[in-house]
């Protein structure tokens, strides 16, 4: 929970009340006033921590800041081509542990002249792409934990 969540909800506590009285326009200076009690109420330290925790920030975890982003915008449509098979980017590597460095650099060149081509991705490109920037996601939250043990 974050506080702008709390904020809504005390606001709308402090809001209903006067509107009960009165279902007229609210004063500008009365609603700042009440807007000043409600985020009293909300923006508790207790709130504020679990906003950042909530984010990935703190504790920092590169992963959870990156799951929370926006997905990008598709590309846009091109004539459809005929999926051919990608043989150097098949399931086994998909799906196996880490890939060694030269089977890694032998389906990262395949995903180059991949992504080169024109028209849409195969799902097996596409797959592969997942699986790579999740590790590299991966890679890097181990890094950054690796260097603050070491600087610690």
């Amino acid at each position: 929970m974050s506080v702008f969540a709390p904020l809504k909800r005390a606001l709308a506590v402090e809001t209903d009340s006067v509107a009960r009285l009165d279902p007229g326009r609210v004063a500008r200076t009365e609603w700042t006033q009440m807007y000043i009690r409600a985020r009293e109420k909300a923006f508790t330290s207790s709130n504020i921590v679990n906003g950042w925790k909530a984010t990935g920030l703190q504790p920092l975890s590169p992963i959870e800041v990156l799951s929370k982003l926006p997905e990008t915008p598709s590309r846009a449509t091109s004539t459809p081509r005929t999926p051919t098979r990608t043989p150097d980017l098949d399931t086994a590597l998909l799906c196996s542990s880490p890939p060694d460095g030269t089977e890694l650099r032998r389906a990262n060149t395949v995903l180059r002249n991949e992504l080169a081509r024109p028209g849409e991705l195969s799902s097996t490109t596409k797959r592969y792409i997942e699986r790579m920037t999740r590790a590299l996601e991966m890679a890097q939250s181990e890094n950054v934990t690796l260097r603050k043990e070491l600087k610690a």
